[in-house]
């Protein structure tokens, strides 16, 4: 089943801060002041978060994608803790597939979390400096640490491990069901505790509406991909803690039904300084 004439292109990447705080630019980051670090702690700069990101999506030949200011940037009441958003494009992955790639973060200056930043198809940051994405770029604050060389040697493997999600989900849409399996699946997504009770029957009837050809927000109505889209739908009124949990069950019954994992566990890998994390 082709795509409804009326569906947004699916390649438009989901880019979400909530919470609370207050909106601010790249250039107003650069009058925070930094604390002092201390023997065995040493704060990264808010306003080096962005420049680095942009400084990696350059060098490799990527693009933002949206305003002339690509940032979305909350910062806490205090100051202390600083989340935010982008999307990007990576020339080459756009022709295998129709999906863009966003790119969360967060950062503290009060020592309770270190610099992480996640990327995949979508992320989500809220003000508690939780986040969701299908790849993790992890930072601890410490001493001795060259945090541009971190990012930099973790943003090349980015576009791998994008290259296999995308194929991962692409897949997922020539995977076709019948309607009475689709709303099967949705009830195993509620057995194995990727889908809320509560939300089977939003879920159910976006689904539905989706195999009918009837809902312009999910395209390939009768596959696998509208019953795993409408059971992602419902995460949006839920934590993002929960949706972590929900996320990983989800894409292990998707592994199930399909005989097709999401095999990023090799572009997980130690390197000096910092580390590539696969949330599943």
């Amino acid at each position: 089943m082709k795509p409804n004439k009326e569906v947004k292109l699916e390649k438009e990447a989901s880019a979400v801060v909530t919470g609370h705080g207050t909106h601010v630019t790249v250039k107003e980051l650069a009058k925070i002041k930094t604390p002092q670090a201390t023997d065995s702690w040493k704060p990264i700069p808010h306003v080096e978060v962005p420049q680095i990101i942009t400084q990696m999506v350059k060098q490799n030949g990527w693009s933002f994608i949206g305003k002339d200011d690509p940032f979305q940037l909350t910062l806490s009441k205090d100051n202390a803790k600083l989340f935010g958003v982008c999307k990007v494009e990576i020339p080459g992955l756009e022709k295998d597939n129709d999906f863009q790639l966003a790119i969360g973060f967060r950062n503290s200056h009060d020592k309770t979390l270190a610099l992480r930043i996640a990327v995949g198809s979508h992320v989500m940051v809220c003000s508690n400096l939780m986040l969701t994405g299908d790849i993790q770029v992890r930072r601890i604050h410490t001493l001795h640490i060259d945090v541009e060389e971190a990012v930099t040697t973790a943003f090349q493997a980015i576009p791998d491990a994008a290259k296999k999600l995308f194929a991962w989900m692409d897949h997922m849409r020539t995977v076709k069901i019948s309607e009475e399996s689709g709303v099967a699946f949705l009830a195993d997504a509620v057995e194995v505790k990727a889908l809320a009770v509560p939300d089977f029957m939003p879920a159910r009837e976006s689904y539905l509406k989706a195999y009918r050809d009837e809902n312009p927000a999910i395209a390939y109505g009768n596959t696998i991909w509208a019953a795993y889209q409408a059971v992602t739908e419902q995460y949006k009124d839920r934590s993002l803690r929960w949706n972590q949990c929900l996320s990983t069950n989800l894409n292990r019954l998707v592994e199930k039904k399909t005989g097709m994992l999401m095999d990023l566990k090799n572009i997980e890998r130690p390197i000096e300084d910092g580390a590539i994390i696969v949330t599943q």
